[in-house]
C-alpha cells in the first residue's frame, strides 16, 4: 500500500481502497472490534507521549539515520572496485525490515485493538490515529519516489542492489480484487495482516494461530496452483 500509493500506482489505489472497505465492513457488519478478545489501547489515541518514550523515540531516529548514513557515504569501502556485494545486499534488505517492524512495533500497528478500532469509525472503539501513521509513511515514501527516484538516469543502479526492484504488472483483473478481499476479510477479523499476525503469535491466542495456519496454507496453494 505505502510503496505502492507513493509510485500512484491505480493498482495500489484500487487493491487498498477494497480491503479497506471489506475490513470497514466486517468490523461495522460483524461488530469484531466488539467480539474479539484482543486487548484495546487504555489511553484516548491523542495523548502526546511521555518525556521518556519521546528520548527512546528519538533515540531510535537518531541510530536509523546514522546507519542510513554510514551506508550512503561509505559505499566504496562496502563495495571495493564497485562490485556487488550479496552480503551488503542482505544486510540492507535485513535493516530495511528492521526499520519497517520498529514502525509498525511503535505506532500499534502490532495491536489488533488499535487496527480494529481504526476501522470502527462511529463506534465506541474508533481510533483514527493509524491515519496518521499511513499518512505521513506514504508522504515521506512519495516525496523520495517522485522527486529523487524518478530524476535518476536510466542506467543509474541501486547502491547495494542489481537492479531496482519495481512492480511490472499494471492490470486490475480479478486476482487483485480477489486477492484484496481475502486480505481484507482476515484484517477486519482479526485486526492484523501477515507480518504483525507472526508478532501476536507470541500471545497464543487461538485466532491469530488459525489466521496465520490459514495464511501459510493460502500461499502453499497458490504456489502449486496457476490462478
Amino acid at each position: 500500500m505505502i510503496c505502492g500509493i507513493a509510485r500512484l500506482s491505480l493498482r495500489s489505489f484500487v487493491a487498498t481502497a477494497t480491503f479497506c472497505g471489506v475490513a470497514f465492513s466486517m468490523v461495522k457488519l460483524f461488530g469484531t472490534a466488539e467480539t474479539t478478545n484482543a486487548v484495546f489501547p487504555t489511553e484516548p489515541f491523542m495523548v502526546l507521549p511521555t518525556t521518556d518514550r519521546t528520548l527512546l523515540l528519538l533515540g531510535i531516529l537518531a541510530a536509523v539515520w546514522l546507519t542510513y548514513t554510514v551506508l550512503i557515504f561509505n559505499v566504496h569501502r562496502f563495495r571495493p572496485n564497485g562490485n556487488h556485494s550479496m552480503e551488503m545486499e542482505l544486510f540492507t534488505s535485513f535493516f530495511c525490515g528492521l526499520v519497517f517492524a520498529l514502525g509498525l512495533g511503535i505506532s500499534g500497528m502490532t495491536l489488533p485493538g488499535k487496527v480494529l478500532g481504526f476501522f470502527d469509525i462511529g463506534g465506541r472503539r474508533f481510533d483514527p490515529s493509524l491515519v496518521c501513521v499511513a499518512l505521513f509513511a506514504i508522504l515521506a515514501d512519495m516525496v523520495l519516489f517522485q522527486t529523487y527516484l524518478l530524476a535518476l538516469p536510466e542506467k543509474q543502479k541501486p547502491l547495494y542492489s542489481y537492479d531496482w526492484k519495481l512492480p511490472s504488472v499494471s492490470t486490475i483483473d480479478t486476482k487483485l480484487i480477489v486477492g484484496a478481499v481475502l486480505f481484507g476479510l482476515g484484517w477486519g477479523l482479526n485486526g492484523v495482516c501477515p507480518g504483525p499476525a507472526i508478532v501476536n503469535i507470541a500471545d497464543f491466542r487461538l485466532d491469530i494461530v488459525a489466521f496465520c495456519i490459514a495464511y501459510i496454507a493460502g500461499l502453499s496453494v497458490v504456489k502449486q496452483v496457476d490462478l
